[in-house]
């Protein structure tokens, strides 16, 4: 076949082969005979003259082949979704407004064929149909298709490229129900929908009928409860009526109440009357004493006042007298020092004189005594003695700098030797945090060495900060045999072995905020759930097993529960020995019975065993293992082997690095000693040039300081001489004649401020009288106010006591129990029964309102303790009997339902499951039989279930001897294998079903050329006996070497930029020898 892009005026050519018209009786109902399209998608125009056995077309990419299956589609009814496609527009050939897909059908041997072709038009969602040149619609041809069989959404009917995937990824129920409308005349499909809706309404019926049971066994104990209520309600009605009649009792005990208390109030209102008149004229005298003694205080206070003003007037004026007086003493003071001073001051001056001169004499004789000094020699010795001391200062430097790498070196010669000490003690110490610095093991070294730095800083701070933790597992807990070492590395999982481990939050915390932010080290929180041990020990013993892991771990006790509860070493058997198939069988049948133990694991010598169960299938029990490598932590109590090689490694590289750096500070110490000795030698002969220029310097400051103080001695002496030769007699009379004057002034006021001060004190005394006065008036009026305010109080309260007193008897005057008694009304038996318990209770001396309220209470609290019973109790109890009354005439109606939907759904299922179970069966053992030619197996299995709509079909497939089998699904397989199971499940097919038509859509992409050669040797062969779907494989390329059939027709599409515009050799690529007739 080949396909032209031309129009169809474009000139043709009809190679050798029959054509469409004789050939039409070779295909069965429901074959497509002739596709045919115009303006669809990149084709102007197309046509495929098809095989009625397999037709294959193939063609690069690109060149249109999945546009043959959009055809075939969507010429048929098929929904867009089919094809994954968006929208109709898009199928139009761009730059074109319509375009048309025409199919022709076969509809059986001797039967005319039917032509269905569909037009679509741009931008209408609406297509137009016709069928055998007849206008017809959308509903006609899906019912056309649908009685040829033809199924488009049937994954295995029709496969295109966009839904392959989907195929892999059916669910189980889904390939089951997608089967059974592909067998056969579609009963069996039938069947299973009856069923499943049958099982839903049976579903329905079961529940609303055990609601129903459930409801009246409910309505049952309702009428029981209601009818004993019922029995207690007269007992309440009975109580009820008491607390009645006691409460209209309740004014006649009030009236009698009210009797005697008016009696007791009137006596009491009389004496309180009484008491308060008595007391009102005892009072009366003590008023006018307090007003006497206010109206004294107030005329002393105006004595008082006048008195205090002539005080203050005298004090001021004494006051003045004595500051005067002061002031004459001070001038006297100043006359006496003037006139001492005169007279004294000639013999000072002539002593200051004579003593100056000595000194002056003195100061030159110490001044001729001191030699000049030479300023060029001081010159001369200060630039030596900078010289030398720049000298020491170079050598000083140069010394410091030996001192420093000397002290370096002695400090990193002691750093080295405290760790080849540490390293020593690690040898000979069972400490295990060393282990974490092992390096060439099979874990991260950056989670050990973090988990070495963590636990060496919380070993310093936990005793300070109080921490409290449990260190790693690698540390912390000890392999008590160590050929189980390497199980307990294998089983305890990387983050757990070093992790660090807490009792409670509050410890986790603590100890996060101490770790560096960087400190990436696994942290657990024990729970205190601790898990029990399952596996009885005398049946691991004889089995072979030497027990669970567990038993051979020591350490913390909180460690060990972590451990069982993250790693289940608890529950994890070990053998060192072998242990027979039989015994390991016996063992895995127990251990997948205990709950919880769906993924148990155990190991035997160098191995360990992971069990697990089949998805599928018999479900059966089955195991993979895993090789189990040495022990390189944990097989050593202390150290291992390797990291004891490790740390005398360390130690003899620290001991050369001692002896080398102990050879340098020697060099050191010895140029240390030279440059002291030099250093010494310039500090002697700086000395000796820094005396020379002290002793100068000091030469030369003294005769400095003598020439000064001598010229400051002559200025003095000179200053001397010219004062002891003058004369002072005059100053000295005049100072002697004013001190006389100040003598007389200061005795005469003397005398004034006598008599002012003795007058001062008459009055002082005076108001110190009237004061004293004044103060017992005063306490005389506050007395008389303080016993005022008491009689007042006591008035008010005698007052109120007659007020109150007054106030009850006049208001139980008027009280209201007459009244409430008249308002009653009491007629008949009602008032007969209250006037029984008034007559009862006036008898017994008890006809008062607290012990009718009392009574009343008492009866209340009987009637609280009875259950809440009202008035609707029997009218709840008789509807309840009614309910129950048609909830079981209804029960048997739905019983007899439940009876005929199960009779149904067995009447229909034993034959349908028998007849399912037996298709399932062929097509298990085709799938099988044509299978194992490319994998190692593969079966189609029924899964039944309770539930009808959860019954399954299953493609079991194996690819490998090694493996197991797998249920088919877009996870557990490759695409390639994905793709050889679906091709064969699809013929095993072949046979069982009346599909007209098979379409794959390049299923062979992703299989290896084996495969692929296997695969389409059988497709051939399945398609091309005689009772066989119509196939069409739609793929981009077929290897060399394939196997052909005279029956199945290759169709090659060559077009877009690998059609050549050679005419003559597109004739000769195209004049094949085929059996039928290709159009162009």
């Amino acid at each position: 076949m080949t396909l032209s892009l031309q129009p169809p005026s474009a000139k043709r050519r009809k190679p050798n082969g029959p054509t469409l018209s004789n050939m039409a009786h070779n295909f069965k109902a429901g074959n497509i005979i002739r596709l045919r399209v115009w303006n669809f998608t990149t084709y102007n125009y197309g046509v495929f003259n098809l095989s009625p056995s397999l037709n294959m077309i193939i063609g690069p990419n690109g060149s249109g082949k999945s546009t043959f299956v959009a055809a075939v589609c969507l010429g048929l009814g098929g929904k867009l979704e089919l094809i994954r496609r968006k929208s109709l527009d898009s199928m139009i050939k761009s730059g074109e407004k319509e375009s048309r897909i025409e199919i022709t059908l076969s509809a059986g041997p001797d039967k005319q064929p039917v032509v269905i072709e569909r037009t679509l038009t741009l931008k209408l969602t609406k297509s137009k149909w016709e069928i055998d040149g007849v206008s017809s619609e959308l509903a006609l041809v899906s019912r056309l298709v649908k009685s040829l069989n033809i199924q488009l959404d049937n994954l295995c009917h029709f496969l295109p490229q966009e839904r392959v995937a989907e195929f892999a990824s059916l669910s189980p129920e889904k390939l089951l129900l997608e089967m059974e409308r592909t067998i056969g005349d579609n009963t069996l499909i039938q069947k299973h929908e009856l069923l499943i809706d049958l099982d839903k309404s049976l579903v329905e019926v079961t529940e609303k009928l055990d609601s129903a049971e459930e409801y009246i066994n409910g309505l049952k104990d309702d009428v029981d409860k209601y009818a004993r209520e019922a029995e207690r309600f007269r007992e309440y009605e009975v109580k009820s009526r008491e607390i009645g009649l006691h409460k209209k009792l309740l004014p006649y005990a009030k009236l009698q109440d009210l009797r005697n208390l008016m009696a007791n109030l009137k006596l009491v209102r009389d004496n309180a009357k009484n008491t308060l008149l008595e007391f009102n004229h005892n009072v009366k005298p003590l008023a006018s004493l307090a007003r006497d003694a206010v109206e004294c205080t107030k005329a002393l206070d105006e004595q008082l006042s006048e008195l205090n003003h002539q005080v203050f007037l005298m004090t001021q004026k004494t006051s003045t007298s004595t500051s005067q007086l002061s002031e004459i003493k001070t001038q006297i003071g100043e006359c006496k020092n003037t006139i001492n001073n005169l007279r004294f001051r000639t013999e000072n001056e002539k002593l200051e004189l004579s003593n100056t001169l000595e000194e002056r004499d003195k100061i030159l004789r110490d001044l001729n005594g001191i030699k000049v000094v030479d300023e060029e020699e001081l010159s001369s010795l200060e630039l030596q003695r900078l010289e030398k001391y720049n000298e020491k200062s170079s050598l000083a430097e140069e010394l410091d700098t030996v001192k420093f790498q000397s002290n370096a070196l002695g400090r990193e010669i002691e750093s080295r030797e405290n760790r080849m000490r540490e390293e020593h003690k690690k040898l000979t110490s069972n400490e295990r945090l060393e282990v974490l610095r092992s390096t060439g093991t099979r874990y991260r070294r950056e989670i050990m060495e973090m988990s070495y730095k963590a636990h060496s800083l919380l070993r310093k701070e936990k005793q300070k900060l109080g921490l409290r933790y449990y260190e790693a597992p690698v540390i912390s807990c000890h392999v008590t045999d160590s050929r189980y070492a390497k199980y307990f590395e294998k089983i305890v999982d990387n983050m757990s072995l070093f992790a660090l481990f807490f009792d409670n939050n509050e410890d986790y915390q603590a100890v996060s905020k101490i770790l560096p932010t960087d400190a990436n080290v696994p942290m657990r929180v024990v729970t205190k759930k601790n898990p029990e041990a399952r596996i009885p020990k005398d049946l691991l013993a004889r089995l072979g097993f030497d027990g669970c892991l567990s038993d051979f771990i020591t350490g913390p006790e909180s460690v060990i529960r972590c451990l069982k509860q993250r790693c289940f070493i608890h529950i994890i058997p070990v053998a060192l020995k072998p242990i027979s198939e039989e015994l390991t069988r016996e063992y895995l049948d127990f251990v997948t019975l205990l709950p919880g133990m769906k993924n148990a694991r155990f190991a035997i010598e160098n191995s360990l065993f992971l069990v697990g169960r089949s998805k599928h299938g018999s479900r059966q029990i089955f195991y993979n293992t895993e090789n189990i490598a040495e022990a390189q932590l944990m097989a050593a109590d202390g150290l291992t082997e390797e990291l004891k090689k490790e740390i005398s490694k360390r130690i003899q590289t620290l001991r050369e690095n001692v002896v080398s750096l102990t050879e340098q500070r020697k060099q050191l110490l010895s140029s240390q000693e030279g440059l002291a000795a030099r250093i010494n030698v310039a500090d002697s002969e700086l000395k000796d040039l820094d005396k020379l220029v002290r002793a100068l310097k000091k030469q030369k400051e003294t005769k400095l300081k003598l020439e000064d103080t001598l010229s400051h001695k002559e200025s003095r002496i000179l200053t001397l001489q010219r004062k002891t030769n003058e004369d002072y007699g005059d100053q000295i009379s005049q100072a002697e004649g004013s001190l006389i004057q100040k003598y007389l002034e200061s005795a005469r006021l003397v005398a004034d401020i006598a008599k002012q001060v003795e007058e001062l004190s008459q009055h002082k005394i005076e108001v110190k009288k009237t004061e004293l006065l004044r103060q017992q008036l005063e306490n005389k009026a506050l007395t008389y106010q303080s016993i005022r305010k008491e009689l007042d109080k006591k008035e008010e309260l005698l007052q109120r006591q007659y007020l109150e007193a007054k106030s009850k008897y006049d208001e139980h005057k008027k009280g209201s129990a007459a009244n409430e008694i008249r308002e009653q009304n009491l007629v008949g038996e009602e008032r007969e029964a209250v006037r029984e318990f008034a007559e009862k209770y006036n008898s017994q001396g008890t006809l008062t309102e607290q012990f009718v309220l009392q009574t009343i209470e008492r009866l209340e609290d009987e009637i609280s303790v009875l259950p809440n019973i009202d008035h609707g109790t029997l009218a709840l109890l008789l509807s309840k009997k009614i309910d129950l009354e048609n909830a079981e005439t209804q029960l048997p109606i739905m019983q007899r339902k439940k009876s005929d939907i199960e009779a149904r759904v067995q009447k229909i299922c034993i034959p349908w499951a028998e007849e399912l179970a037996q298709i399932v069966e062929q097509i298990s053992r085709s799938f099988q039989k044509r299978f194992v030619a490319v994998a190692s197996d593969g079966q189609v299995e029924l899964v039944k279930a309770d539930r009808f709509k959860d019954w399954k079909l299953e493609i079991l497939v194996k690819f490998r001897e090694n493996s197991e089998l797998k249920v088919l699904d877009h996870q557990s397989q490759s695409g390639g294998e994905r793709a050889v199971s679906t091709i064969f499940f699809i013929m095993s097919l072949q046979g069982l079903t009346n599909a007209p038509i098979r379409i794959v859509d390049e299923i062979n992409q992703g299989m290896d050329p084996k495969n692929e050669k296997q695969t389409h040797k059988y497709l051939v062969k399945t398609a091309c006996t005689s009772d066989s779907s119509q196939y069409f494989l739609v793929t981009p390329k077929l290897l060399t070497g394939l196997y052909y059939h005279p029956d199945m027709a290759v169709h090659c599409i060559f077009t877009g930029p690998f059609l050549q515009s050679d005419s003559s050799s597109g004739g000769e690529y195209l004049d094949m020898h085929k059996k039928y007739s290709v159009e162009a």
